[in-house]
């Protein structure tokens, strides 16, 4: 008798448990809305991952990654980058040490 009773408590607690674990309120979550209009562009300029900027006088200095060089802008005013004077400063060797995953540039 006694291993008929824990065999029907096994089923009854098991019983109750899925009852209560189906009859749970789950809490309504409401999803974040989309925004579709992603027109967003850089007003500097279209691209410049990592950018760098430091200002001597009258000019800035610009630098960013761009993965095989390091170039340098400079101009009198940031919001005219992109009409800046642009130079390459370094080229990478062929092979070797610093040859390859130029980024993050610093000018100090």
């Amino acid at each position: 008798m006694l291993k008929y009773f824990s065999n029907v408590q096994i089923f009854i607690s098991v019983f109750l448990f899925v009852y209560c674990f189906l009859q749970r309120e789950t809490p309504s979550v409401n999803p974040p809305q989309v925004v579709s209009d992603t027109g967003f562009s850089n007003p500097l300029l279209p691209s410049g991952p990592d950018p760098w900027v430091i200002q001597t006088d009258t000019n800035y200095y610009f630098i960013h990654t761009t993965g095989n060089s390091l170039v340098i802008y400079k101009t009198s005013k940031m919001s005219d980058l992109k009409n800046a004077v642009i130079k390459t400063i370094w080229s990478p060797p062929a092979s070797g040490p610093y040859s390859k995953d130029i980024w993050a540039p610093e000018l100090h």
